[in-house]
């Protein structure tokens, strides 16, 4: 991540989000039970880019920790057992449902 985006305070860590930074939604998954909520999906749109559970939570203004729940349930919805079996999942499911 480049030096303007994040500020070091400390021992702390700030994301200063440029005002243009478009967060496209991640892809749906159509069945309601594992439909993906608008804040899972910006969560996995961040975990797509490579970002982790500290740097998601600095850009979306919450803990580490609930990011981490985030996943967790987002891993239970999908069925899978980590980020990269998840990113796998949405994106064979976003092709499927785009050929149909």
């Amino acid at each position: 991540m480049s030096a303007s985006l994040l500020t070091h305070y400390g021992t702390e860590w700030s994301y200063n989000k440029p005002a243009s930074a478009p967060r496209p939604p991640a892809p749906q998954i159509e069945d309601d039970s594992t439909r993906l909520s608008e804040r899972e999906q910006e969560i996995m749109h961040w975990v797509g880019h490579g970002k982790t559970n500290v740097e998601i939570g600095l850009i979306l203004g919450i803990s580490q920790f609930t990011v981490k729940n985030h996943l967790q349930r987002i891993f239970r919805k999908i069925d899978v057992r980590n980020r990269a079996q998840a990113i796998s999942r949405i994106l064979t499911l976003s092709q499927t449902a785009a050929l149909q």
